[in-house]
């Protein structure tokens, strides 16, 4: 039980991270996508998909992994 709570302080720590780190991910990706916001080939628009789909993702599995954490702390 001790290894499981301290593998969740662990977990609950990164997960802080990521949510302190998400703004400067927000800033790149926002970044990368006005570099290819012109281009209309193909490789462009999957490239820009690809960058939504990250950004749409990433902040509900931060969100994900906090509520599990803190169930399982308390």
């Amino acid at each position: 039980m001790t290894e499981s709570l301290s593998a969740n302080a662990k977990l609950l720590t990164w997960v802080k991270s990521l949510a302190e780190d998400y703004s400067d991910f927000n800033a790149y990706i926002t970044y990368i996508y006005r570099l290819y916001s012109k281009r209309e080939d193909a490789e462009g628009i999957k490239i820009r998909s690809s960058l939504i789909t990250m950004r749409s993702f990433f902040i509900p599995c931060v969100e994900n992994l906090a509520r599990v954490t803190t169930l399982t702390r308390n």
